[in-house]
């Protein structure tokens, strides 16, 4: 097989005038130096732009701790927050120095959906808004009256009372106010028996009447307090810094990593928490804590927003909740005031945190768990867990009601109870699946214990005792209590005794006795049939008793 030879191609100068031969070198030299030299300026202003500092400001701490998370000790970047810590950012107007360190930033960024507008007006080409980048959840719909005789004064208009009309009101308007708009309508429509008539259009729009109910949902802005919400918040943030100084965008990526790790471990931690709270049931006096509840299953039953001590007391009674949340900027005393005297707790919720609360942002939001769990478990005294069945008294604990997982069983109030004499509820007690006892306080040194039975058409009445320091035996077939003794006597001498069921079983005189009965304490069932307690008329001697 025969190979041939190619031979590679040569250029050809001989057709090149010899004479023009030094101006074409001469321009391929100021070429490469031109080139070289665009490079070198390109390269160094690169540089310059890589050491010099950005800024980076946000509106709110959370923002600020988010950022500087990302940031971690990197010299290059420098941020700042513009709302101080303490302050609401609702209520916020920017000073001075809010608006250099928003207008001299490399990278701004908001909360926007209205909280912080009147900031993110000066960021210019800066600005992000990270609201754009989450999930947003809707308020509930507010009602407003609209008056239609200002709208159409107010926007240049001449209104016909006995019909309803605005006359020269434009059709965009018109439709915004649920009008009907006609852009030629006659100028003798209200006189159909004009001998003569000008024939003019007159723009006109009708309505139905002087106003309108009109609603609309807002957006609730204080999404950051979903962890989950932050993750992508952090993502952004990183991304739009990593935009700026991208020679550091590795390191950058990994605080971003390990923050994410952070805010993973935190949200587990809550989750935890959360589950030691078995009535998830809260009423809210601001919308603030929405994002976070919603994250951790809890159930939002009303909304207090704005509302007066009437209408607050009014759904103490309805919803029967002792729960209450507020953020940190809430500051109706009265409604405060109220909650608390009539038992209930109102739980801070924060929504800022910052070096003057001393809190992160992981740390405000593990410390908002840890006040509502903290919170329920001093609340335990008014619910008890039974096996199927959950019973608790109301706020002012005159009202009883059994409740399964959907709805009430039965409900028993303080007047109910045969010949009672209590003041309130005291105490509950579970003697059996579908059975239960009952404490009332009469005075301190004695109350009332009434048995019933859960019946499905409702309560059935077994039983009741009067007397102190009731203590049910292991099956609460047995109850073992103090006698009833003369609250605050002035008799000198007085029979104190112990008591099971309806049976004295053990006896000691004592003089005046000036609170609740302390001759006899530490009651405690051994088994069904042996009962124990401590006689401190003998130095708290301690007395078994057999109890058949």
């Amino acid at each position: 097989m025969e190979v041939k030879k190619v031979k590679k191609e040569q250029l050809d100068f001989s057709s090149i005038d010899r004479r023009a031969l030094p101006a074409f070198m001469t321009f391929l030299i100021l070429a490469a130096v031109g080139l070289s030299y665009f490079f070198y300026l390109r390269k160094s202003r690169e540089e310059k732009y890589n050491d010099e500092k950005i800024s980076v400001a946000t509106s709110i701490f959370p923002f600020y701790d988010i950022a500087k998370n990302i940031v971690g000790d990197n010299s290059g970047v420098e941020v700042n927050y513009i709302i101080p810590v303490g302050t609401d950012p609702a209520l916020y107007e920017v000073d001075e120095s809010g608006k250099e360190k928003i207008t001299n930033s490399d990278l701004s960024f908001f909360v926007g959906v209205g909280l912080d507008d009147s900031l993110s007006i000066l960021a210019g080409d800066s600005k992000v808004d990270l609201s754009a980048y989450v999930g947003l959840t809707e308020e509930e719909e507010k009602s407003e009256s609209v008056d239609l005789v200002k709208v159409c004064a107010g926007n240049g208009g001449t209104w016909l009372a006995d019909y309803h009309e605005c006359v020269n009101l434009s059709e965009q308007v018109c439709g915004e106010n649920l009008g009907k708009y006609d852009s030629c309508a006659s100028s003798c429509r209200h006189e159909p028996d004009a001998q003569q008539c000008i024939t003019v259009c007159v723009p006109l729009c009708q309505f139905d009447s002087d106003s309108y109910e009109s609603t609309s949902k807002t957006t609730n802005p204080y999404y950051w307090l979903s962890i989950e919400n932050s993750k992508t918040i952090a993502q952004v943030i990183y991304k739009e810094i990593a935009k700026k100084k991208p020679q550091y965008s590795f390191q950058f990526a990994q605080n971003y990593e390990n923050y994410v790790q952070s805010l993973d471990e935190a949200r587990t931690y809550i989750s935890e928490q959360s589950k030691l709270v078995d009535d998830r049931r809260v009423l809210v006096l601001t919308d603030t804590s929405d994002y976070f509840l919603t994250d951790y299953d809890f159930e939002v039953q009303t909304r207090l927003g704005g509302k007066d001590l009437k209408d607050i007391q009014k759904a103490a009674d309805k919803y029967n909740s002792r729960i209450y949340l507020k953020d940190e900027f809430y500051s109706d005393e009265n409604i405060t005031n109220y909650l608390l005297e009539s038992g209930a707790r109102t739980v801070t919720i924060k929504t800022i945190g910052g070096e003057g609360q001393e809190l992160n942002y992981i740390d405000l939001m593990r410390s908002n768990i840890d006040s509502l769990v903290s919170s329920y478990g001093e609340l335990e005294e008014y619910r008890f867990i039974g096996r199927d069945l959950v019973a608790e008294f109301n706020l002012k604990n005159t009202n009883l009601s059994i409740l399964n997982e959907k709805s009430q069983v039965a409900e028993l109030e303080l007047s109910d109870l045969p010949d009672s004499i209590g003041t309130s509820f005291e105490n509950y007690l579970w003697t059996g699946p579908s059975s239960f006892a009952v404490e009332t306080h009469v005075n301190p040194s004695y109350g009332e214990l009434y048995f019933y039975e859960i019946k499905t058409e409702g309560l059935e009445y077994i039983k009741r005792y009067l007397g102190a320091d009731f203590t049910l035996s292991p099956s609460g077939e047995k109850v073992a209590y103090i006698g009833q003794i003369v609250h605050f006597s002035d008799f000198a001498s007085q029979d104190i005794n112990f008591m099971v069921n309806d049976e004295i079983l053990y006896t000691k005189s004592g003089d005046q006795f000036l609170s609740k009965a302390e001759l006899f304490s530490n009651i405690s069932w051994s088994d069904e049939s042996t009962v124990q307690f401590r006689d401190w008329s003998n130095e708290g001697e301690l007395k078994i008793i057999v109890a058949e």
